[in-house]
């Protein structure tokens, strides 16, 4: 569960920082329209971790792409991205300009990517690209941007930052070149980070000090977080809520402690009986894959997979329900309290 020293009450009475509305997400391939993302909404308070959780090709990169804009040219999206810069009531992200967007990303909005190694310029030191930042969005000169870049590998923990600064990003370990990359998201202390599998790859060691990292700069700087993985156990460590997806939709949405102590939707049950409980007890993987968008199911797009599937479930799609207290399942057998 996340860790001791943030009041939950507080969180709920803060501000949203980042309010996604309805999005949609459409491939263009060749004439046809294939919808990636459906109806994606959920918002994200100041100071808040927003856990974003599923398998693999269930949407979730796509969604923080179409957060930063950067997703693919063959791609188009509908929707709202409200993001609150100030104290203002938002900017829609979907309507800004390519040159609005730049002068958000980076300074108001930080983003660390899953691969460090392709997301590092190879032929550039450590410290040009992490002073490049301080030079686009703060105006600073080079020897400024420098000393700043050297003073925010020292806050990330990395040894000896006077001498690695001058270092390429293949003289650091994995773990290394994820702090730089955390060191380069934060920079400009962006009121939103998001975060995208950042601890793939890993050892459980860094894996548990990236997270330690990344609660320390939360709590010190304010910023919220969107944190992005398939690792369930590593979201129950950081997230105050958490949202499920599947097949681009989310198909339940909790507070951390009501999700995992009491999941609502088949697939999140699913996801955490999947997970290695002790040595020697058999794992309860979930059966089939997760459906290509261009061939998703009648109704439910989990029922396929799904333990409770009834003929109702494939009359339509059920829609996404509050099921209790701040608990939203997008299933009518969690309607009919069954599960």
């Amino acid at each position: 569960m996340p860790q001791p020293g943030i009041d939950r009450n507080i969180l709920k009475d803060q501000p949203s920082i980042l309010r996604i509305n309805d999005l949609h997400l459409h491939l263009l391939k060749e004439s046809k329209r294939i919808e990636i993302l459906s109806g994606v909404s959920f918002r994200i308070r100041k100071g808040e971790v927003f856990g974003l959780a599923g398998e693999s090709g269930c949407g979730k990169s796509l969604t923080a792409l179409s957060i930063m804009g950067l997703q693919p040219k063959n791609m188009i999206t509908a929707g709202e991205i409200f993001f609150r810069k100030d104290s203002d009531s938002g900017v829609d992200l979907l309507k800004l300009s390519d040159e609005e967007l730049r002068k958000i990303r980076g300074r108001d909005m930080g983003m660390v990517f899953q691969e460090p190694m392709t997301s590092l310029n190879p032929v550039f030191t450590i410290g040009r690209q992490i002073g490049e930042v301080f030079q686009i969005h703060q105006g600073l000169s080079y020897r400024e941007a420098k000393q700043k870049a050297v003073e925010l590998l020292r806050s990330v923990m990395i040894p000896e930052p006077e001498k690695r600064i001058d270092d390429f990003p293949h003289q650091f370990s994995g773990g290394m070149r994820q702090r730089v990359m955390i060191a380069m998201a934060v920079a400009c202390s962006p009121r939103l980070l998001i975060a995208d599998e950042p601890t793939t790859a890993l050892d459980v060691t860094i894996q548990a000090e990236i997270i330690d990292l990344l609660q320390e700069i939360r709590e010190k700087e304010g910023m919220a977080i969107l944190f992005i993985s398939h690792d369930l156990k590593l979201i129950s460590e950081i997230a105050d809520r958490v949202a499920i997806m599947y097949a681009g939709r989310i198909v339940e949405e909790a507070p951390a402690e009501a999700l995992f102590g009491s999941p609502m939707h088949p697939y999140t049950q699913g996801l955490l009986d999947s997970l290695p409980v002790s040595r020697g007890k058999p794992l309860k993987p979930i059966p089939g894959t997760v459906p290509p968008p261009d061939a998703l199911p009648r109704g439910c797009v989990f029922g396929p997979r799904c333990r409770l599937k009834t003929a109702d479930c494939e009359a339509s799609e059920p829609s996404l329900t509050q099921v209790g207290k701040d608990h939203l399942v997008r299933c009518i057998r969690a309607e009919e309290g069954a599960i």
